[in-house]
């Protein structure tokens, strides 16, 4: 419902089970299932009177989420995620947005993957970021046909994510290649990694001889600092790296040129 004194303030109580559809960067349209109690969301918009407004803000929250897509859950026992446009901003295609997961669960088969032999025991995540996005141009209600601008810039203020002993800080900046993938750095520390890297070989995630080589490159990154380690990772040519290590496929945040110029 409309707020009578400020219509342009729209908020929304969604039923309890939500289908929702949307399409990725390579326009592939993907199906998921949304389970809550609540489910709430609040939107404030520039100007009412155009038909396709620009979003000033958006405010997301929901308890004991759930989540389903293939037929994998993830569950969330709070969620909260808070969009809106930079106030000290000169244009208006800037957002600053703060997304807090607690009570994070994997879905079961990948858990089932990482703690075969249920050595683990019950995992508590937490994850936070506070970015500030910057958009080809600004965000409007074409997002419910699934039309969504490009990300152009990422300033990551915080990211941070709690895995039982673990804690993982990252900070730095992300520029989008035409590509769609990211370049740029982050820098990351990383709290308790011996203890995880314990409970990676007391689970057998890791065979005695790669947990040496592991130990051995995660010292010479702290130092001689017991309690935490300082981690470098560049995105470049789409994938991360550790030093000159590639690691991993960066992840693609914005469509890639070439297909937007063809749409």
């Amino acid at each position: 419902y409309a707020l009578v004194y400020r219509p342009f303030h729209i908020i929304v109580r969604f039923a309890p089970e939500q289908t929702v559809f949307y399409t990725d960067t390579q326009n592939r349209l993907h199906e998921i299932l949304v389970q809550s109690d609540p489910l709430e969301a609040s939107v404030i918009f520039d100007n009412v009177t155009d038909p396709k407004p620009a979003i000033k803000q958006l405010d997301f929250s929901g308890e004991n989420v759930a989540i389903t897509s293939v037929s994998e859950t993830s569950k969330i026992s709070d969620l909260k995620i808070h969009l809106r446009q930079k106030p000290d901003s000169p244009d208006d295609r800037t957002y600053d947005l703060v997304t807090v997961l607690n009570g994070l669960q994997l879905p079961e088969r990948l858990w089932n993957r990482i703690d075969p032999k249920k050595k683990l025991g019950e995992l508590k995540q937490t994850f936070r970021s506070e970015v500030t996005l910057s958009l080809q141009e600004p965000l409007t209600t074409k997002v419910l046909d699934g039309i969504y601008p490009n990300i152009t810039r990422v300033d990551v203020q915080k990211l941070s994510l709690e895995m039982n002993t673990l804690k993982l800080n990252a900070t730095g900046v992300l520029e989008l290649a035409p590509e769609g993938w990211p370049v740029g750095d982050l820098d990351m520390v990383v709290h308790g990694w011996q203890e995880t890297l314990a409970i990676a070989q007391q689970s057998e995630l890791l065979s005695e001889n790669n947990a040496a080589a592991i130990t051995m490159a995660l010292q010479f990154l702290s130092g001689g600092n017991q309690s935490q380690i300082r981690v470098p990772l560049s995105f470049k040519r789409g994938r991360i790296f550790i030093g000159p290590i590639p690691i991993a496929r960066a992840p693609i945040l914005s469509k890639p040129e070439t297909s937007l110029s063809s749409q």
